[in-house]
């Protein structure tokens, strides 16, 4: 197995990232050491499939939420008193 991954290999990572697999299924189906996964430009491209699809989610439930989908509306209020207390703890 590679000790590096290349720019290929993560954009694969952050496919399969994006569809919510986990760094040990992502290192089997590319056949890559696990350990890449856990710093790095391989952290950085698991980490941004994983934010970038749940950004992709976000989007919709606050689309629907405006539409009136009680379902959606609750979880944005959530997501808007999270990202509050955060704020509040300088976290």
């Amino acid at each position: 197995m590679a000790t590096n991954l290349t720019q290929e290999q993560l954009l694969k990572v952050e496919e399969k990232a994006g569809e919510f697999f986990d760094t040990e299924k992502i290192s089997i189906m590319l056949n890559i050491s696990e350990k890449l996964l856990d710093a790095g430009p391989g952290l950085q491209a698991f980490l941004r499939g994983r934010y970038n699809k749940e950004s992709q989610f976000r989007k919709i439930t606050i689309i629907n939420a405006f539409d009136g989908n009680a379902a959606s509306q609750k979880m944005v209020h959530e997501w808007i008193e999270q990202s509050s207390l955060e704020i509040d703890n300088g976290d």
